[in-house]
């Protein structure tokens, strides 16, 4: 290979896509949809049911039956567009209902499912995932968000309830309602209302003080302080933990947070052997550390999903790729002679990106 190489990813084959099955709708569910359906669709300009063949096209795609729910919905209007001239609460809220051709288009270009996300407030809902090919798009927003149907819960879900996800999601989906009906009969979950994230960056470099961070903080991001300890912050529900041109660096403690993103940039010494069997960390991110210890520690990390190192220092630290057990992938920026230390009958796909990062 004669290409510069700036970052190497590792990748399984295999995407866990386990689907689980929805219930039958029900005589009760039925009637109660075509009475929503019926009360609301003055605000729509609807189409005729679903075909016998587009439903066969669409099962055909998605390689099992359509959701009883949606089906049921597709054979009152296969699509409805909401007319903006109708003022006041309509059935869907802002959203218009995709045909089934559309939904096939939607799920094709929805795009990439390595992405991680970690949970607003729903611990174990939903897969901790940006998108899922699980989830089936059924509404938009004419502004790239939309509703579908999850097909692959969290253990704490339940088939067929409703996700909220798409551009303006960045840390994951939300869930709105246990099935479609509960969704149109405004059966749903209250929106997460937490100040999830919050940044301290002081103007001039200071110690951290605890008090300033609001008690209910998902995601913190500390820049320029003196020091900081991990053992400060035990009480907060973090899911993500940015450290950035920070002098002193203490991870003690962190495998009590119920951590899935941690950043560490432009640090000085930093020692990850505290991280060594933390049970929910998924991303670990390395930037210019000038020196990074214990590097091995993250082969310990049961749900670790992706690793980003700039320095040459921690690649060769970690050896061989055989001493970390990841369950999904391993991306390893600057870190391309890790080529020649895979083996031919390694099952891990390797994709090589040329250029600047």
């Amino acid at each position: 290979m004669d290409s510069q190489l700036d970052h190497v990813i590792f990748r399984p084959v295999d995407l866990d896509t386990k689907r689980l099955e929805t219930p039958p709708i029900t005589s009760e569910e039925l009637a109660e949809l075509h009475q929503l359906c019926a009360k609301g669709d003055t605000a729509y300009f609807t189409q005729p049911p679903i075909s016998e063949q587009k439903a066969y096209e669409l099962e055909k795609y998605l390689g099992y039956k359509i959701p009883s729910h949606l089906h049921a919905l597709l054979r009152i209007s296969n699509g409805a567009e909401i007319d903006f001239s109708i003022e006041g609460k309509i059935l869907t809220g802002g959203w218009s209902v995709y045909s089934s051709s559309e939904i096939i288009k939607q799920h094709q270009t929805q795009g990439c499912s390595s992405s991680v996300a970690y949970d607003k407030g729903s611990p174990g809902v939903t897969q901790p995932r940006i998108l899922h090919p699980g989830w089936i798009p059924f509404a938009h927003d004419y502004g790239g968000n939309v509703l579908g149907i999850d097909l692959v819960p969290g253990p704490n879900g339940v088939p067929g309830q409703i996700l909220q996800y798409g551009r303006e999601f960045h840390d994951g989906p939300v869930r709105c309602a246990d099935s479609l009906i509960d969704f149109l009969a405004e059966r749903r979950y209250p929106w997460p209302t937490k100040k999830v994230d919050h940044k301290v960056r002081p103007s001039t470099q200071g110690p951290f003080v605890r008090a300033d961070v609001p008690d209910d903080t998902e995601s913190l991001r500390l820049f320029n302080l003196n020091s900081f300890t991990v053992s400060a912050v035990l009480d907060l529900p973090l899911k993500s933990l940015l450290l950035r041109n920070i002098k002193t660096v203490d991870l003690e403690g962190i495998q009590h947070l119920p951590l899935q993103q941690l950043c560490l940039i432009d640090l000085e010494n930093t020692d990850l052997s505290p991280l060594a069997t933390h049970p929910t960390l998924r991303v670990v991110r390395e930037e210019n550390v000038e020196k990074l210890l214990n590097v091995k520690a993250l082969g310990a990390l049961p749900a670790l999903e992706t690793v980003a190192l700039d320095s040459a220092e921690a690649a060769d630290a970690l050896g061989s790729v055989h001493s970390l057990e990841l369950l999904r992938h391993l991306r390893l920026e600057k870190a391309v002679d890790l080529i020649n230390r895979v083996s031919a009958d390694d099952p891990l796909e390797i994709s090589c990106v040329t250029g600047a990062f």
